[in-house]
């Protein structure tokens, strides 16, 4: 069984209308997932970045890239 901690975090209105924003575009259930789906995001970055790797975004139309930048 995996043990559940319970957390609180203050946050802005706009941070919270975007996460809102974001569960209902992703189809998901609870503001949690939208922070377990974020944190899966945010380590697999991280873990590409230490590798060496960059992140790019290609325009599908345009196949232009852009490399996305993280700044700690």
């Amino acid at each position: 069984m995996i043990k559940k901690k319970r957390i609180q975090v203050n946050i802005s209105t706009e941070a919270e209308k975007e996460i809102e924003e974001l569960r209902r575009k992703l189809n998901l259930s609870s503001i949690s997932d939208v922070i377990r789906s974020s944190l899966k995001l945010t380590k697999y970055i991280e873990l590409e970045k230490e590798s060496g790797n960059e992140i790019i975004i290609r325009d599908k139309k345009t196949k232009k890239e852009k490399e996305i930048v993280f700044i700690k």
